[in-house]
C-alpha cells in the first residue's frame, strides 16, 4: 500500500510542472474597444503574456486621474474558449478600482465580453 502511495505522489508531483507550463492561447497583442453609451467609444490594447500583461486604453478625462493609464493585468484564466483578467488598476494609482472581465472566443482573432455596465466589449487579435 505504501508503494502505491509513493507511485501515485510521484506521478502527480511530475504532473504539476507540465501544468503550470500550459502555453495561455491569448498570449500576443490585442485591440480591446467597447461602446460608449455615455461617451465616445474607447479603444486600446491589452497585451497578454502567461499570466501577466497590460491594459492601456487611449483615453483621457481631467475629471478622472484613472482613465488613461497603463495599468498591469492579471489573467485568472485561459481556456480554449475563455479569457478572464484583472486590471490592477489600484496597485498603479491609490483611489482607482481594480475590473474583472471575461471573454469569450468568437473564432482565432475575436474574444467577446461584456464590461460591469453591461457595455459589449471585444478584443482583436492583432
Amino acid at each position: 500500500m505504501h508503494r502505491i502511495f509513493v507511485i501515485l505522489f510521484t506521478v502527480l508531483l511530475a504532473a504539476v510542472p507540465a501544468f503550470s507550463q500550459t502555453v495561455n492561447p491569448f498570449n500576443g497583442s490585442w485591440t480591446i474597444s467597447f461602446d460608449g453609451k455615455k461617451t465616445v467609444d474607447l479603444d486600446g490594447t491589452v497585451a497578454i503574456n502567461g499570466t501577466a500583461g497590460t491594459w492601456d486604453m487611449r483615453a483621457q478625462s481631467r475629471k478622472n486621474p484613472c482613465v488613461g493609464r497603463e495599468y498591469p493585468i492579471t489573467v485568472q484564466k485561459a481556456t480554449a474558449d475563455e479569457l478572464t483578467f484583472t486590471v490592477n488598476r489600484a496597485a498603479t494609482l491609490a483611489g482607482c478600482n481594480d475590473s474583472t472581465y471575461t471573454f469569450k472566443k468568437v473564432d482565432d482573432k475575436t474574444l467577446k465580453g461584456e464590461l460591469a455596465d453591461g457595455r459589449a466589449a471585444s478584443l482583436t487579435r492583432k
